[in-house]
């Protein structure tokens, strides 16, 4: 009973490694854990995807070499983000020619004076946003896109979609979010290891006994 009980705490302790190691590995992430993001990044902006913001006074304001993401989420209460990708200012702060991305962490982002948004595949169609998939190319499911209507990018005003989620534009249910990263050293891959070896230590130990 007792070799039971142990070789459950340490399955517990092994997974609970894997999926934060899992986790750490950015890219695109398609619901993400708001307890587990709130670990590692604070949100700058909230806001339905009916509503606009300032370019310049949100994201144009976080310090160089920040590391910023953008997300989503169905309801302001939902647990998770529907879709949530991160990338620096430098990358953010970049103007793109319609219909034209620039790779960065597995992701492909663009902004320009039609939207601003990432997606898992370099060829998007910007009708205003990334709206339409033509037969031609493969467009991805996970595909975030944001309207930038004053013709310069820097107001976003309303949002397109959120993965296959589409026609988003009025709806302030879903909801739109730009955050930063913290500089937290304790959460490393390394140092959770450490210490779920140490608690299949110490259960080994009282089991023993």
């Amino acid at each position: 009973m007792k070799n039971k009980v142990l070789n459950t705490v340490i399955a517990c302790a092994v997974f609970s490694v894997s999926s934060l190691v899992s986790v750490a590995n950015a890219a695109i992430i398609s619901d993400y854990s708001k307890i587990v993001a709130d670990d590692n990044w604070t949100v700058v902006y909230q806001g339905g995807y009916g509503t606009s913001f300032d370019y310049a006074s949100i994201i144009g304001n976080i310090a160089p070499g920040s590391t910023v993401a953008l997300a989503s989420s169905s309801t302001a209460n939902s647990l998770t983000y529907d879709l949530f990708a991160s990338t620096t200012t430098s990358i953010l702060n970049t103007f793109t020619a319609i219909n034209t991305t620039v790779f960065d962490n597995d992701t492909f982002w663009y902004r320009n004076r039609s939207s601003l948004g990432f997606a898992d595949t370099s060829q998007i169609t910007q009708g205003s946003a990334d709206t339409v998939c033509r037969s031609d190319v493969n467009c991805g499911d996970l595909r975030l896109s944001w309207h930038t209507n004053d013709g310069a990018g820097n107001l976003v005003s309303g949002g397109w979609r959120s993965g296959i989620n589409t026609n988003l534009n009025s709806n302030n249910t879903w909801q739109r979010y730009v955050l930063v990263q913290e500089a937290v050293a304790a959460s490393t891959p390394g140092t959770v290891a450490i210490f779920a070896l140490g608690i299949m230590g110490l259960a080994a130990r009282r089991f023993k006994k």
